[in-house]
């Protein structure tokens, strides 16, 4: 039995989002992170796959406080033998999309798929939702797989959900057969960290070229300043692995994405207007990109150009 069919269920979503209140976790959220987490439980077993992104740092690291619902996923053709051709990628992402239909809590949405032949998809999956509502989280959950990303640094964590969690923490059991934790392999945070520097100058390019918002990249800032304080952050910006991240990223960039690229001048950050409010060519486009940015955001930001602030060590010249 799953924790889903427990007569129990809905009660026990309400006594851990009471037991995690001081974390804004409302019993939609719970609820909705068990779903994501048994999305990952059937990722887990799909060799050759790197969890990533945002829900990796809420999840595998607990880096980050928002609640981040998408499910960003690596596909790495060179792990099997031999390497996957792009025809051998879309059948393994079908695959992965198909095993997570068959749990039976999650239903595939096929008008809501979309498909990057040979190299990615994202689908998602709907649940029956219990403590839905107006202005609550969507009873869907994103699963983007690809092989566009990096496949190093990486470490293997364990992860369950805030339901099991609760559970463990309180000494109870419902002796549902998804409580317990399971292993994933994650992209090292450190990663992260640059991926998410390229992913918002990319954006804040696309801003000033087209005027178009941030949008939800605006989260990226969230995660970037809650990343910088991280000491493996701080050591990775004055060792050679950065230099080497940046590289690598850049490549698969330019071999996925030649037209949406944007890396920064010199491979610096150093004078990328998104980064640092003081960096750019002229007034006109400082001034649209403050007004894009979530007001909370900026004094951080400043600090993190500046070098002060609770993100130490994340200076202008060590963002380079």
């Amino acid at each position: 039995m799953k924790l889903f069919e427990h007569p129990d269920f809905e009660q026990a979503i309400l006594r851990a989002a009471e037991h995690f209140r001081t974390q804004g976790l409302r019993p939609a959220i719970v609820e909705k992170d068990y779903y994501v987490t048994e999305a990952l439980r059937i990722v887990s077993a799909t060799a050759g796959v790197i969890f990533k992104g945002g829900t990796s740092l809420a999840k595998g690291w607990n880096l980050i406080q928002r609640f981040s619902e998408d499910i960003d996923i690596f596909l790495d053709p060179l792990a099997s033998e031999p390497p996957l051709s792009r025809r051998g990628v879309d059948r393994e992402l079908r695959r992965l999309r198909d095993a997570v239909g068959a749990h039976p809590a999650l239903e595939l949405v096929r008008n809501e798929g979309q498909t990057i032949g040979g190299f990615g998809r994202s689908d998602r999956f709907s649940y029956h939702q219990r403590f839905g509502g107006p202005g609550e989280v969507a009873n869907r959950v994103l699963v983007e797989a690809g092989t566009a990303s990096g496949r190093e640094p990486t470490t293997v964590r364990q992860l369950r959900s805030c339901l099991g969690q609760f559970l463990e923490e309180t000494a109870l059991t419902l002796d549902a057969d998804d409580e317990g934790p399971f292993p994933l392999r994650l992209l090292h945070f450190r990663r992260t960290f640059v991926e998410k520097m390229f992913a918002v100058h990319g954006k804040v390019e696309l801003l000033k070229r087209q005027g178009q918002g941030l949008g939800t990249y605006a989260r990226h800032y969230y995660d970037l300043f809650q990343l910088a304080g991280q000491a493996e952050v701080v050591t990775m910006l004055k060792s050679a692995e950065y230099g080497e991240i940046k590289a690598d990223y850049d490549r698969i960039s330019r071999a996925h994405f030649p037209r949406s690229y944007f890396h920064p001048d010199g491979m610096t950050f150093r004078n990328s207007d998104a980064l640092f409010s003081s960096a750019g060519p002229g007034r006109r486009h400082r001034r649209r990109v403050r007004t894009a940015m979530p007001h909370a955001l900026l004094r951080p930001l400043s600090a993190l150009g500046r070098g002060t602030g609770p993100p130490s060590g994340t200076s202008r010249s060590a963002v380079g």
